[in-house]
Formats: structure tokens, C-alpha cells, sequence
């Protein structure tokens, strides 16, 4: 890859001699080394001007929405203040041509969907703003107790393309 301009964001790498990989792993090396022996950490990174990074994220999360790259854990931060809630993950579903946000929550409350977009457009870009919002009854988890993303599906119909649709073009 190529160096980003200060302030941008981009893939944390490391170039280290003292680096040598994973010992009798070849097919994680050359994922993670890449063919010039450059580590790629796999975290989204942003270089301070007094030159410190600031993590953002990790690479495998992103979504690609419109030619935009999103954050789940911004899109999570959002949904959670417009919601009053403390427990919301955010995830990226591509049906087709469409690639759209589904928010997922726990809260014992009922989500008008159409006002909660409208006040996320208040505080994120509309590419930010989730197609779907899907309450969940407990956190999936897996067996070591960490979030389960690959359990949580989106309930996909020609009804939820079409939301998807209406609020990638900025119509809520």
C-alpha cells in the first residue's frame, strides 16, 4: 500500500526487521506480511500532528457504502445516544447491487424507525444511517463469550431493499 496524507485515515502497518512472522503458519504470514515483509495489523489508523496514531477501528469491519467507507462503532455511537440505550452493534449486508447498515439492540422500548433515521441524519451522513433497526432478545455470543456478528442476519425482503434504497438516496 501507499502512505496516506497526515490526518487521513488508512491500515496501520509496521515495518520491523525484528518482525519475522508466525512461526509455522505460512498462509498468516503472507496475509499479514504481505510479499515486501510489511505488517499489516489489521487496525485503521490515524496519524495525530504531534505524531501519535489514534486506532479508529479494525479493516475487517468496514462497510463501503456509496463510495464511503463507515465505521460500524461510529454508526453504533450514533443509534445509541439518538435511542437512549446502552447496547446497540452495528453490521454491514450487501444484497445485489445494494450494500446497507442493519443496527441491532437490546432495549425494551418500540423504535419508530423513520424518526430514528431522521435524527441520525442529524448527527451522521446519510450513508451512516441504518436501513433496518432489529431488536434483539439477548447479545449473541460465541463460546468465548465474545460478540457473535457472523449469528446476526438481516431479515431481508424486496420491502427492505427498498428502505435500503430510499435511504442510501437521502429519501427517510
Amino acid at each position: 500500500g501507499n502512505e496516506v496524507p497526515d490526518g487521513e485515515s488508512g491500515e496501520l502497518c509496521v515495518d520491523n526487521p525484528y518482525v519475522r512472522g508466525y512461526i509455522g503458519l505460512p498462509e498468516q504470514n503472507s496475509q499479514a506480511f504481505g510479499e515486501k515483509g510489511v505488517y499489516h495489523t489489521g487496525d485503521i489508523a490515524k496519524k495525530l500532528p504531534d505524531g501519535n496514531y489514534i486506532l479508529l477501528g479494525r479493516c475487517n469491519e468496514m462497510i463501503k457504502i456509496s463510495g464511503n467507507r463507515v465505521e460500524p462503532a461510529e454508526v453504533e455511537t450514533a443509534v445509541k445516544k439518538v435511542l437512549d440505550i446502552d447496547w446497540c452493534v452495528a453490521k454491514g449486508f450487501t444484497v445485489g447491487k445494494a450494500t446497507f447498515i442493519c443496527a441491532y439492540y437490546i432495549a425494551d422500548i418500540e423504535v419508530d424507525d423513520n424518526l430514528t433515521r431522521k435524527k441520525l441524519l442529524e448527527l451522521v451522513p446519510y450513508y451512516m444511517v441504518p436501513s433496518l433497526f432489529i431488536e434483539l432478545d439477548k447479545i449473541p455470543l460465541n463460546i468465548n463469550g465474545k460478540l457473535d456478528k457472523s449469528s446476526l442476519k438481516a431479515a431481508i425482503n424486496q420491502e427492505d431493499i427498498d428502505i435500503a434504497d430510499d435511504v442510501l438516496s437521502g429519501v427517510v
